[in-house]
């Protein structure tokens, strides 16, 4: 029975941060087992953003570069980024059948002339992936720490979006209200039912 938990839950055999993160920083070299849920309600895109003071190799391997661009280009540059994927991307689906959905569907597309590699995730809660370090300023591991360095974006785009989104949420609430069987809201030459 032991030996069932540990599989479940991590501790033993299952490497720990590739169950809380969703990755982990040793790859395939790991001496623990990374096992792909086949059901999850959490998907992992995979190399999505690359920032642009990092260096990359073929296989998608980071390679730190010092002589990087400024904070300020570099947070514009995730900001365009936050901006394009915004309205594309959910916190976390509703169901397992939808993620898996999502995952087929993102597999056959692109983004910024790359393939988008999506994979199903046995992250089950995000908040624990994070460095809490990182989180108050200053993480003693660097880049080779195990938890996410989340980057975060402006407070005016977050504000910008969101309050699109609250216009966008109301005017579909009101034709919800008026009993429409169908809403489509445009966003970007793209059309969203709902």
């Amino acid at each position: 029975m032991a030996g069932y938990r540990a599989a479940i839950f991590g501790t033993e055999d299952n490497c720990a941060f590739y169950m809380k993160v969703g990755a982990c920083r040793h790859g395939n070299v790991c001496n623990k087992l990374h096992v792909k849920p086949t059901f999850s309600q959490t998907v992992l895109l995979k190399n999505f953003y690359l920032n642009p003071s990092h260096q990359y190799s073929d296989d998608n391997e980071v390679l730190y570069n010092e002589n990087f661009q400024s904070r300020q280009e570099i947070q514009e540059h995730f900001d365009n980024f936050y901006e394009d994927v915004f309205v594309e991307c959910e916190d976390k689906f509703k169901s397992e059948r939808s993620a898996d959905r999502a995952v087929g569907c993102l597999n056959n597309r692109w983004f910024g002339g790359k393939p988008i590699y999506a994979e199903l995730s046995p992250v089950t809660n995000i908040n624990k992936a994070f460095c809490v370090q990182n989180k108050f300023g200053n993480c003693s591991k660097g880049p080779y720490c195990n938890f996410l360095h989340i980057k975060r974006v402006s407070p005016a785009i977050e504000q910008y979006l969101y309050g699109k989104m609250s216009k966008r949420f109301n005017t579909v609430q009101s034709a919800e209200d008026t009993n429409l069987e169908e809403v489509r809201v445009r966003s970007q030459g793209r059309v969203i039912q709902g």
